[in-house]
């Protein structure tokens, strides 16, 4: 379980986390994290937050952030807002890191994605795209389906494919 202040970093991005405020600490309202990415040419994959909104102001830097097939890039003193249930995703714009809140409302089990897959991460368990490996991707899938889901492939065959491995 987060607790504040606390801080976790992803050695394959070397994205930096902080919870700033905890499901335990809203009541379930809200998780907020102050996050700090480097420039790269790495790109998270497109995904949904079914029933979350995730808003995020920049304070330093930009992101670049493709929304519902559109681009829109959030630079210094600007925010943003994405529905529930939006594809989206976003990357670092320039050469300088982005420095930002993000929040996800309600907060749902997110803290747990970020601090799993940051350990991933931190034990080398990650795929070059990013992803659990195959025999954790089962597990992964179910226990945060959600909170996050890829947009590709399609719900049904991730579903699938979450129900066939998990139980290995």
């Amino acid at each position: 379980m987060a607790q504040i202040g606390q801080e976790i970093v992803n050695p394959r991005t070397g994205q930096r986390v902080r919870f700033i405020e905890t499901a335990s600490t809203s009541g379930g309202a809200r998780l907020v994290l102050e996050c700090v990415s480097p420039p790269s040419g790495e790109r998270e994959p497109e995904h949904v937050h079914p029933y979350q909104t995730n808003r995020f102001a920049v304070h330093r830097g930009a992101l670049r952030f493709h929304i519902a097939g559109q681009e829109r890039i959030v630079a210094a003193s600007e925010d943003i807002s994405i529905p529930p249930g939006t594809p989206h995703h976003f990357w670092v714009e320039g050469s300088e890191p982005a420095e930002y809140l993000q929040e996800f409302e309600p907060a749902l089990n997110t803290e747990a994605f970020f601090e799993a897959l940051f350990g991933l991460a931190q034990a080398g368990q990650l795929s070059q795209s990013g992803m659990p490996p195959l025999r954790l991707l089962g597990v992964f899938g179910q226990t945060f389906w959600p909170t996050v889901r890829l947009t590709r492939p399609p719900f049904w065959l991730q579903w699938f494919t979450f129900a066939v491995l998990g139980p290995l």
